[in-house]
């Protein structure tokens, strides 16, 4: 099961990438970010460690990367993989569009299961606006 959210931004790829490349930058769109490091550079296979308000310390591997394209990450749960899809799309008409999506990758989708994905993709829509507005504001 996957959930998206999509949004039109009058910005350019390039200017959007910063926020998603370097780590320090989502504290702006991530309001519930505690702590996030890398043990490396942005790239495929990177591993790292965020802390969310109310979680335990989470680990994470990049296991995409394409730059002023998009980046995924997975981070195992007691439920399974969860992937984070974070994508750039250019617009026929001008501007972009950001699209991120939250799925289980593996595991029984349970009701709680089913359950746990919806409390995450919950911050996803505010998080995909506060990146919007902090673009087309800067």
């Amino acid at each position: 099961m996957k959930f998206s959210f999509e949004l039109a931004v009058n910005a350019k790829k390039e200017d959007a990438w910063v926020y998603y490349s370097q780590v320090d930058q989502w504290f702006v769109w991530e309001g519930d970010l505690e702590q996030i490091a890398l043990d490396g550079a942005f790239t495929t296979g990177q591993k790292g460690k965020m802390k969310l308000e109310g979680m335990p310390e989470l680990a994470f591997t990049l296991v995409e990367v394409r730059e002023n394209q998009c980046f995924s990450d997975v981070t195992a749960t007691p439920f399974g993989n969860v992937l984070f899809e974070h994508e750039i799309l250019e617009n026929p008409a001008g501007g972009i569009s950001l699209r991120h999506s939250v799925s289980l990758t593996d595991g029984d989708m349970t009701e709680d299961a089913l359950a746990f994905l919806k409390q995450i993709f919950d911050d996803v829509p505010e998080s995909v606006e506060k990146l919007k507005q902090t673009l087309e504001t800067a």
